[in-house]
This record gives structure tokens, C-alpha cells and sequence, in this order.
């Protein structure tokens, strides 16, 4: 990932902004060119990696990469011109999963709907949801923490296009980037 500067948001500054802003953009025009950008999405930030259109990976659902972001990839399509550029096809994934603060969950009391759980299991486990209640543990995601938590999905993104530009180009005898 490159060096570039970015702004450093609070938590309540990242909860300030509107539901699409976006928090970082950055173009990597070394081969393979993608784009990576952060965004505030309704409940969480949101990550994306853009790569050109007329690329071998370009459309692809997102269900078929072998690359894990957080989590996993949750999107896959050609850029709306709004929130994503429509120049590229972008590969996406969010910030809301077990563990992670929910921008809907601020100044929300913590807590788990118990009335559906087993009771027995309750009882057994009892120790557990006592801990878990006392103390919310859920990571509230910075984008300096998007950033550094990215570059690892950055780096095999790349190294998949350069091996996908590969086989395209040894499959059809020409390269079709």
C-alpha cells in the first residue's frame, strides 16, 4: 500500500458525515492500476478495490474470489458514477460484523435479545453473557484502522490480477489488458 497522506477522523466525525462520503481514494497506477476506496456507508465504513473494466477479473461475483477482506467480500458491480466511479468494477466489504461498533448502535445500550436462546444453554453459559454485557468490547473502526487492516487484502489483490493477467495472456496468446 502506498505512503500517501490521508485525514484522520474521530469516531464522531465519522459519524457526522452522510451516508456515502467518502473518507479516502486512492489510484495505484503501478501495474496492476485498481483503486481503493474508503466510504461511510448506513451502518459501517465500507471498503473498496476498483479495477479497470476491460480487466480478465472485471465481473466476476464476488462470491467467486479466493481473497478474505474483513470477513469476506459483500459486493461485486460495475460503479454506480455516484458513490463508485463507473470506470471501474469494484470488489467490496464492510465494517459491520460481529465484533465491530455499528454507527446505528451509538448511544445504544449494549445488549443481546435472550428471550429466543435456550435456556439451558443460558444457564450454562451464563458466565460468558455476564462479561459480554458488562463490557462492549466491539471495535469502532478509524479509518487509519480500515487503512492498515486493507493492506494485506490489497497486496493479494494484486498478485491475483498479475497472475490473472498472466494466464489470460498465455490462454489466448495476447494479453487482453
Amino acid at each position: 500500500m502506498g505512503d500517501k497522506d490521508f485525514r484522520k477522523y474521530t469516531w464522531e466525525e465519522i459519524l457526522a458525515l452522510p451516508e456515502g462520503a467518502k473518507l479516502h481514494d486512492e489510484v495505484y497506477s503501478v501495474s496492476p492500476r485498481i483503486r481503493f476506496i474508503i466510504s461511510r456507508g448506513y451502518a459501517s465504513l465500507l471498503a473498496y478495490i476498483g479495477i479497470p473494466l476491460d480487466h480478465p477479473m472485471a465481473g466476476y461475483d464476488y462470491e467467486e474470489m479466493n481473497i478474505k477482506p474483513h470477513w469476506e467480500f459483500t459486493h461485486s458491480d460495475k460503479g454506480d458514477g455516484i458513490y463508485l466511479p463507473a470506470d471501474y468494477w469494484w470488489y467490496g466489504w464492510d465494517y459491520g460484523h460481529g465484533g465491530d461498533f455499528l454507527f446505528i448502535d451509538e448511544g445504544k445500550p449494549r445488549g443481546v435479545s435472550l428471550k429466543y436462546m435456550n435456556p439451558d444453554w443460558l444457564k450454562k453459559n451464563e458466565k460468558f453473557f455476564k462479561k459480554y454485557l458488562e463490557k462492549d468490547s466491539r471495535k469502532k473502526w478509524l479509518l487509519e484502522d480500515v487503512i492498515q487492516d486493507s493492506r494485506k487484502t490489497l497486496e493479494n489483490f494484486k498478485e491475483v490480477m498479475l497472475l490473472e493477467e498472466q494466464w489470460t495472456k498465455d490462454k489466448n496468446g495476447r494479453n487482453r489488458t
